[in-house]
């Protein structure tokens, strides 16, 4: 028998330091309610930037072009928004910071550029709200955006 690697079969990794002994010490899961009122808060500040910038691409006559227009605009602030926000040295969004929240890989470190824009793309999928409501039923409190990034939002003690 040759040694040789099944690539077929994903490689066997330990579970996360946070979903076996828990958050780091000073921090716990975030509340549900508080990172839905976060999202709430950075969806205005988003909303906001993005219709203003998106004035000038705007007819007087509705058209769909319109309207696709406005939307990429928004996809784009969006994906700046967070991707700098949560990559930065405060590791969260406006709305995160204003009730103390933070985001962490599975090893409670700031994430990176590349975990920051797959947490956001995944955030596009359309899951009729079933992504985010995850949290509500899970016990590590993460949404579909947390588990296909692996990171957690935490809470400063």
């Amino acid at each position: 028998m040759e040694n040789s690697i099944d690539l077929t079969k994903p490689e066997w990794q330990p579970p996360s330091p946070i979903a076996v002994a828990g958050p780091p010490k000073g921090f716990e899961l975030a509340n549900p309610w508080a990172r839905l009122i976060a999202n709430i808060i950075d969806g205005l500040i988003i909303g906001t930037i993005a219709g203003i910038i998106s004035l000038p691409f705007i007819s007087d006559e509705k058209s769909n072009g319109d309207k696709r227009i406005v939307q990429l605009i928004g996809i784009i602030i969006g994906a700046f928004y967070y991707t700098f926000q949560d990559t930065s040295t405060k590791q969260a969004t406006i709305g995160k910071r204003a009730f103390k929240l933070i985001v962490v890989d599975d090893f409670g470190n700031p994430i990176d550029k590349e975990r920051a824009i797959k947490r956001f793309l995944c955030r596009l999928i359309p899951t009729f709200g079933i992504g985010l409501a995850l949290c509500l039923f899970r016990d590590d409190k993460r949404c579909l955006h947390d588990i296909v990034s692996d990171t957690y939002v935490l809470k400063v003690m």
